[in-house]
């Protein structure tokens, strides 16, 4: 055993991992940290949500649609590049696409 792995995996919320090698748990942080694994679980859940990240990810969609059409871009060419570019970003999520 050369880490330590936390997995947060609380309902709704986005998951984080914590990777520590074992020699730095002299470290008080990540000492504070693992101590929370057993004794304050939920205080590990992450603030943003899964609905957090969508209303980020629409935002930040609406934005570049905005700006496409004021280019003067076609409103159905402007969809089909948006359609795209989510599935990306899905398939990226899925590790799908190869970096």
């Amino acid at each position: 055993m050369k880490e330590i792995r936390i997995q947060t995996n609380f309902t709704n919320s986005i998951s984080e991992q914590y990777v520590y090698q074992l020699g730095d748990i002299i470290d008080p942080t990540i000492r504070q940290t693992l101590s929370r694994c057993f004794n304050n679980p939920e205080s590990l859940r992450p603030e943003i949500t899964s609905e957090g990240v969508t209303t980020k990810a629409a935002m930040a969609l609406a934005v570049i649609a905005d700006k496409l059409r004021n280019k003067d871009y076609e409103p159905r060419r402007i969809a089909h590049f948006l359609n795209k570019l989510v599935f990306c970003l899905f398939a990226e999520d899925l590790d799908l696409l190869r970096n």
